[in-house]
């Protein structure tokens, strides 16, 4: 999933860069490599590229990650039910599951660390 959401960035990202490498050129030695129409225009279309390929994003995890779809889900349940207070029991259930979803990214996250004097947060 990494793989495929920087592919995705790189892909709306490298356009933009070379294009203000481009610019840069042409405007440091004037060379008239690009128009000026087309030096008005290409930014204009490479960041639209690169603001649609935000929600892709999305898109990409809810295909690929089973725990971001149930955790969506969840989410959106709480909306469609209608109930929801603060002591509901749905909320309790959400509360729940955000905190076992949190204490298993911390504990992940400790046992990839290498160094041997890395403290762990305290859950006390």
């Amino acid at each position: 999933m990494l793989v495929v959401v920087v592919g995705v960035f790189l892909l709306a990202e490298v356009p933009n860069a070379l294009l203000f490498i481009v610019l840069i050129v042409d405007n440091t030695w004037e060379l008239g490599i690009i128009s000026a129409k087309a030096s008005y225009i290409a930014p204009l279309l490479l960041n639209l590229f690169i603001l649609l390929s935000y929600p892709l994003n999305f898109f990409i995890y809810c295909a690929m990650s089973r725990q971001f779809r149930d955790a969506f889900r969840e989410l959106c349940c709480l909306c469609c039910r209608g109930g929801g207070g603060a002591g509901s029991e749905s909320n309790k259930d959400t509360t729940m599951y955000v905190s076992v979803a949190l204490t298993d990214m911390r504990e992940d996250r400790g046992s990839r660390r290498k160094s041997g004097n890395a403290r762990e947060p305290s859950n006390v």
